[in-house]
């Protein structure tokens, strides 16, 4: 891993992320937590993921994936609202959507946190899914432990999909951020 984040040749991250998303999705972990994946081109898929809330409530969520630097490094995700249109994109949703969730940051040993806006280096504030199994954690300016850095060829993006469903499930998610459809 060199020290700053370097985009991969595409080919090679390109099917890397595909054969790693497939065995991710295919995998028992992934059918058990019902992961399914919408694909916009291939470096970026859309993984369809399922919160749950304290009283049994389910939401859906969707998490772009995007895969320009893996996997020397992790891939970059962030909450995405769906198309409103059936040939639409996939957008950032408002802080008052009810496509971003509500996580609180309860993990004492700093494996996770969830901030819906991020106040990056360069001055633009942005989602940041704020753990060592996403690169934008690196672009951050955080620093992991060695025990916490990134470790190409021994992790892959079921590493980030664990985590990100780990804070989907109570005690610290509580349900949409927001309730609009934007």
């Amino acid at each position: 891993m060199s020290s700053a984040p370097v985009p991969s040749d595409p080919e090679i991250a390109a099917a890397t992320f595909t054969a790693h998303l497939n065995q991710a999705i295919t995998s028992e972990l992934g059918q058990r937590r019902g992961w399914a994946v919408t694909r916009v081109d291939s470096l970026e898929s859309i993984v369809h993921m399922h919160a749950t809330r304290e009283d049994g409530t389910v939401d859906e969520y969707h998490l772009r994936v995007r895969a320009h630097f893996y996997d020397e490094w992790p891939p970059q995700a962030i909450f995405v609202a769906p198309p409103k249109t059936p040939n639409g994109a996939w957008r950032e949703p408002e802080l008052t959507s009810k496509w971003l969730p509500h996580i609180e940051n309860i993990w004492a040993d700093s494996r996770f946190a969830y901030h819906t806006r991020y106040p990056y280096p360069d001055g633009h504030p942005a989602q940041l899914i704020c753990c060592s199994k996403s690169l934008d954690y690196y672009l951050s300016n955080h620093t992991p432990t060695e025990g916490q850095r990134w470790r190409q060829g021994k992790q892959t993006i079921v590493a980030l999909l664990t985590r990100v469903q780990e804070a989907l499930q109570p005690p610290a998610y509580k349900g949409p951020l927001g309730d609009l459809d934007t």
